[in-house]
């Protein structure tokens, strides 16, 4: 089921914003002793609970820049409670996947361009989602967007976006390294509910700047975004 637009955002730092108080909210469940949920971000990898007046915070991240972020938020928490946290997370880099070497495209399709931008914003603004290239396409009259759409997307998957666009859908293009794509996925599914994501192949990590260039050829269509920067 899709979002809702009394749930969306307008702008995606509206969603910057939104992922901010999830998180926030999560960490006051913690407080409470009523965590049913796992971490908005983190997951199930990511566990806390109160003992005495401390907040001990345990379980694995990939990096520590992770765990500097953990940190940050748990900080707010000190005086509501508890008056210290012990950080016990251990940083397990994933060695599974070898990033850097292939990346891979995924369509999220949407009900209108507002609910495209919040999860813009999300993605923009997820901790373990870091776009190469980013780009939301609207539907329009004068089929503006469609130049940028071949541009983005293999010839195999026009029909798709252009039936979505006729339709009166807005799309969301994104490029990761592939071993971001399911979390990516996973926020345009779950998080920011999309009526349907498109899965394209992953291919090297060097063609992501040439569908930039390509993109950027045909120029900016009607509410587009650029590269992230």
């Amino acid at each position: 089921m899709p979002m809702t637009s009394d749930k969306s955002a307008s702008r995606p730092e509206e969603a910057l914003d939104a992922l901010s108080e999830s998180t926030r909210a999560w960490w006051t469940s913690v407080l409470a002793g009523q965590v049913d949920a796992p971490h908005p971000v983190y997951g199930a990898n990511l566990k806390a609970q109160i003992d005495g007046d401390t907040l001990v915070v345990s379980g694995t991240v990939p990096t520590e820049e992770d765990r500097r972020s953990i940190a940050a938020e748990t900080e707010h928490l000190k005086g509501h409670g508890i008056t210290t946290v012990r950080n016990e997370l251990e940083v397990v880099p994933d060695v599974t996947d070898e990033s850097g070497l292939l990346s891979q495209t995924l369509v999220g399709i949407f009900e209108n361009a507002e609910l495209a931008d919040f999860a813009q914003g999300n993605l923009k603004g997820h901790a373990q989602v870091r776009p190469k290239l980013i780009r939301v396409i609207n539907p329009d009259p004068a089929r503006e967007g469609r130049a940028e759409l071949r541009a983005a997307l293999p010839e195999a998957f026009w029909d798709d976006a252009d039936k979505a666009l006729d339709e009166g859908h807005a799309l969301l293009i994104v490029t990761v390294d592939e071993t971001e794509a399911f979390k990516a996925r996973e926020v345009l599914d779950e998080e920011t509910r999309s009526l349907q994501t498109l899965v394209l192949p992953p291919e090297a990590a060097g063609n992501t700047a040439t569908a930039q260039r390509s993109l950027d050829q045909v120029g900016h269509g009607a509410g587009a975004s650029g590269p992230v920067k």
